[in-house]
């Protein structure tokens, strides 16, 4: 009976629209409100558009003790408490019921009660780096507009143990194995992604500084879930390169802001925009400041890949200290969005943004702390719904079974979605609508106080001269592949137009593929050596 309930609950959220709007505290950590101090790191063409000559004015601030207020606890209650968030769940249950006005009520229910079956979904970047055994450090930078977003640093590979081949995949040297590596190991090899090869090497070398950046409604979290022998950052720190994570304003790790509060409407006054023109030099003068070096290599991720646009744009004198940009699944606009729950949030977005109403909705599915217990009962193994919460996954990103690891998605929804502003959401929207890459539209009367002009500029892309190079898939249903082909066209040094060989291969694979590194990491590793 309880099963046939979940099914009647999921089954119609997996093809509808998830117009979910949070309410106002979102999930942050428990420094996110603190003031700044004096800079300092712990261990462990646009709406603002920068006049000519003008530099970014952004110092370090300190971090203090790194221990998030998101946990781990073991119990659902005690997670529960921290957050009044209406996730994306919840929105997706309730995707047929208008969820923007249900949210203040829902911020009334208790939801929890019990133990998590796996405390770990509750763990922070830092504590999943420092699972892996790697070194973390976090700084957190000033933007010109006053925000505070956070960098997260891994600044080496584990060391002389990251190159030395692993035990034969015995049962005995299993069981002699995680005995010396205790339970954060055992859940990695559970998760039953295929790894890398390992192989003796000799020490990396030092390859500089790369800053990987995010996509839209995702944080740092969602690069470092599987472990050291499948995520990205991972196998970079372990070839010698100095990993930054980028997390941009308004996701899990950045709500701080000089002078609003993150449940301050004013402080979600933003669109695609700012993140490229304020925090991508911030988060660039940071990098090549503390690691000493000229020039640094970018990933980026759907969004993360928009906003290296804007940069480029707005900061093209940045790109002469880019080595090389890889970009994953990059998007500036659709002609098509595949998935109708993505263009239904996506039209949410925009209306709620037309209404002017920032008071009421100002932030999109911020990280819920109920959408972790939801996760955690539903979607781990041996759950009668399971198989509904990836179909879900795959209603906004796209089909690939073969490529889904079932057993991580408890993981997925307790680190995303991440919090964005509904201006980045409604920016996207528009670029879909009017068929152009521009600044946000306000209309002319706003706009022409905005920008001097009825109509928004349009991001010129032939000032994006860094080397770059594009991996995308043909079953992305958020990035159709036509577009990224078209986009590849008006950039004036791209090196590299990379399909990747799975045709199931869909938007979030590029992070979670079980075959990640043989089928895309491998592959990116190699071009980037050669910059």
């Amino acid at each position: 009976m309880r099963a046939c309930l979940w099914l009647a609950l999921l089954a119609p959220a997996a093809l509808c629209s998830a117009a979910g709007v949070s309410s106002r505290r979102p999930v942050s950590s428990a420094r996110s409100s603190r003031a700044p101090g004096p800079g300092s790191s712990s261990s462990s063409s646009g709406s603002r558009r920068l006049r000519a000559g003008e530099q970014a004015n952004h110092a370090d601030l300190p971090l203090g003790p790194v221990s998030l207020a998101l946990g781990p606890p073991a119990t659902a209650a005690a997670a529960s408490t921290r957050s009044s968030q209406v996730g994306f769940l919840e929105s997706t249950i309730l995707g047929l019921l208008p969820s923007a006005v249900l949210t203040r009520y829902l911020n009334r229910l208790w939801i929890g009660g019990g133990t998590l079956h796996d405390p770990q979904t509750l763990m922070t970047t830092e504590d999943l780096i420092r699972r892996e055994g790697y070194p973390v450090e976090t700084y957190r930078v000033r933007t010109q507009d006053g925000y505070m977003p956070m960098l997260i640093r891994i600044p080496r590979g584990r060391g002389e143990g990251a190159s030395k081949p692993r035990a034969p995949d015995t049962a005995a040297a299993a069981e002699r194995q995680e005995q010396q590596e205790g339970d954060g190991d055992k859940v990695r090899r559970a998760a039953g992604d295929k790894e890398r090869p390992q192989t003796p090497q000799a020490a990396p070398q030092d390859k500089g500084p790369v800053l990987i950046t995010h996509g839209v409604l995702q944080c740092s979290d969602n690069w470092v879930l599987r472990g050291r022998d499948h995520d990205l950052p991972f196998l970079l720190a372990d070839a010698g390169y100095d990993v930054w994570l980028a997390n941009t304003r308004g996701s899990t790790y950045s709500r701080s802001h000089t002078k609003f509060a993150d449940n301050d409407f004013r402080f979600w006054d933003y669109t695609l925009h700012e993140p490229g023109a304020y925090d991508l030099p911030a988060f660039f003068d940071k990098v090549l400041n503390a690691s000493g070096a000229d020039k640094l290599h970018y990933i980026g991720h759907s969004m993360g890949t928009t906003i290296f646009y804007i940069l480029g744009s707005t900061r093209p004198d940045l790109m002469s200290k880019v080595r090389l940009a890889v970009h994953l699944a990059p998007v500036t606009y659709w002609s098509r969005i595949q998935s109708p729950m993505a263009k239904r949030t996506f039209q949410a977005a925009a209306v709620l943004k037309r209404l002017d109403m920032p008071m009421l909705f100002d932030n999109y599915f911020s990280r819920s702390n109920r959408s972790v217990f939801l996760a955690d009962t539903l979607c781990r193994d041996g759950s009668p719904v399971q198989t509904l919460c990836a179909e879900v996954l795959f209603s906004v990103v796209g089909s690939n079974r073969a490529q889904l690891n079932a057993s991580m998605l408890p993981m997925i929804f307790a680190h995303f979605p991440a919090g964005a502003s509904v201006g980045q959401v409604a920016h996207y929207y528009q670029n879909y609508e009017q068929g152009v890459f521009h600044q946000y539209d306000y209309g002319s009367e706003k706009n022409i106080l905005k920008y001097g002009k009825s109509k928004p500029p349009e991001y010129q892309m032939s000032r994006v001269s860094a080397p770059v190079a594009i991996w995308y898939g043909l079953n992305d249903r958020l990035v159709y592949h036509e577009d990224v082909i078209a986009l590849s066209k008006q950039l004036p040094n791209l090196v590299g137009l990379h399909q990747v060989k799975f045709p199931k291969f869909n938007h979030f694979d590029f992070l979670w593929a079980k075959d990640s590194y043989s089928l895309l990491y491998k592959h990116v590793i190699e071009v980037m050596s050669q910059y």
